[in-house]
C-alpha cells in the first residue's frame, strides 16, 4: 500500500452559467465537474465530499454561530516501495520511527533468550475458599 497526500478544498459556492444548460441543479453539477476535472489534471483522484461543522464569528461583540461547510476532499500517492521517501519532510519522521522498529527487532533475534525475555504474568484459578457469597458479613442485606 502506498502513501498518499490529502487536498481539501470548499466546493463551490457559485455556479457557473453554460450553454445549453438551465437549471442550478445542472449548472450546480456543471460547476463541481469542471472542479473535479482541473484537480485531477494535476493528478489529484477524487475522494469524497464532507459536510464539516465550523465555529464562525459574525461580529466582534457576537457570539460564535455554528455553521456546516461542505469541502471535496481529493488524494494523490506520493510514494510506492521502490521510491525513496527520506528527503520527504512529512514522511521523514515516519520512516526513521519504522526503520528504528526494524533495527530493535534484527537485535532481538539476535540474542539469546535470556529468563528476563519470558513472560511474568500467569492466570491463577480462585479457590474453591475465596467463593463470593450473596449475604454481606453482618447478617443483613443491602435492601433492609
Amino acid at each position: 500500500m502506498g502513501l498518499f497526500e490529502y487536498k481539501v478544498i470548499p466546493t463551490p459556492r457559485r455556479v457557473k452559467k453554460a450553454k445549453g444548460v438551465k437549471t442550478e441543479a445542472g449548472r450546480f453539477a456543471l460547476t463541481l465537474t469542471d472542479v473535479i476535472n482541473a484537480e485531477a489534471a494535476e493528478g489529484w483522484e477524487y475522494l469524497r465530499s464532507e459536510t464539516l461543522p465550523m465555529d464562525s464569528k459574525p461580529g466582534m461583540l457576537k457570539k460564535p454561530v455554528e455553521m456546516f461547510q461542505t469541502v471535496l476532499v481529493f488524494r494523490r500517492a506520493v510514494a510506492t516501495d521502490e521510491m525513496d521517501m527520506s528527503d520527504h519532510p512529512a514522511y521523514s519522521g515516519v520512516l526513521d520511527a519504522a526503520k528504528e522498529d526494524v533495527r530493535a527487532e534484527q537485535a532481538s533475534e539476535k540474542k539469546e533468550p535470556s529468563t528476563l525475555d519470558i513472560p511474568t504474568r500467569a492466570y491463577v484459578a480462585p479457590t474453591a475458599s475465596a467463593a463470593i457469597t450473596a449475604e454481606p458479613q453482618g447478617g443483613k442485606s443491602y435492601w433492609d
